[in-house]
């Protein structure tokens, strides 16, 4: 059985407070448990990357609800796949807010290297950004 994933970019209008990604935590933390998504965002002074991983029908319904959110505004194109397993299976939805001058690769750099595979499929591409959001895993949500 293979598991569906998808994998979105977006700018926030703003900078979010820690007390605002907190609540964002804690939204997507409870939503998912009920649709059975598990997954990863990655915050950075405004940039975020999320994985959702799941049935593919509760993670286009659930995308669709993110991209309204007049909070941010989504990449036109995420990257949709299938993967043998869940990479975070224990999270309903992992969160890292990556500070700067943190050991963890720094995201801004990452999303302008893939920024074309949003707009054109390149499976070594989508190899390196999977990886990119696994080495993420070991790190406690």
């Amino acid at each position: 059985m293979t598991i569906s994933y998808l994998i979105y970019t977006s700018t926030s209008n703003s900078f979010f407070s820690l007390e605002e990604l907190s609540l964002l935590w804690e939204k997507a933390n409870s939503n998912n448990l009920k649709t059975g998504i598990t997954g990863l965002l990655l915050y950075q002074e405004g940039i975020f990357m999320q994985m959702l991983e799941g049935d593919l029908d509760n993670i286009l319904t659930l995308y669709d609800k993110i991209q309204v959110d007049s909070r941010h505004n989504c990449a036109p194109q995420p990257i949709i796949g299938e993967i043998p397993k869940r990479f975070f299976p224990n999270w309903s939805m992992g969160f890292k807010q990556i500070e700067l001058g943190h050991d963890l690769p720094n995201l801004n750099v990452f999303l302008n290297y893939i920024d074309s595979l949003f707009i054109q499929y390149d499976k070594d591409k989508v190899d390196e950004i999977l990886n990119f959001i696994f080495s993420y895993s070991k790190w406690s949500a």
